[in-house]
């Protein structure tokens, strides 16, 4: 059996980027767009297309129209809204039903139902800047190990 290669500390920072960098992209990007969500404020009125719930979690489809564009959305729940509370949230909507919606100051399209807490984005921001926080503490350790610096000739 042969001796096994030590890894470099380059490729472990290498690695790390290639986890971290997309992982927190996409969670950051979550929390942005449920921090945009939590801040609709213009109020609007919507028709109903279709309501149901998907695993305990409610969803409803809605459609409006803002200077005369139509704007159609499903919205789904809040996050961890499930069973009772869930049939609570859509108790009473059936399609053709008119609702008051709401939707941020500029973006009709993203039209909403539910209440939205800006928590859960604040949280989803708060994970995406731990994973670079982490890429961050991998990289300065890498940086301190003795086979970071490359030697003349490799």
């Amino acid at each position: 059996m042969g001796k096994k290669r030590k890894r470099s500390p380059r490729t472990l920072v290498l690695i790390m980027a290639l986890l971290c960098v997309p992982a927190a992209a996409m969670i950051g990007f979550l929390g942005w767009q449920e921090l945009r969500l939590a801040s609709a404020s213009e109020r609007s009125m919507c028709d109903v297309l279709g309501v149901g719930s998907v695993g305990g979690a409610p969803w409803v489809i809605l459609v409006h129209t803002v200077a005369g564009e139509r704007y159609e959305r499903k919205d789904l729940g809040p996050a961890g809204v499930t069973g009772g509370a869930a049939d609570a949230l859509i108790e009473g909507l059936s399609p053709g039903a008119r609702v008051e919606c709401r939707y941020p100051a500029g973006k009709p399209s993203l039209v909403v139902y539910f209440e939205r807490d800006p928590l859960n984005g604040q949280m989803l921001a708060a994970g995406a800047a731990v994973l670079l926080l982490l890429l961050a503490g991998v990289f300065l350790w890498a940086r301190r190990q003795p086979g970071w610096r490359r030697k003349k000739g490799d």
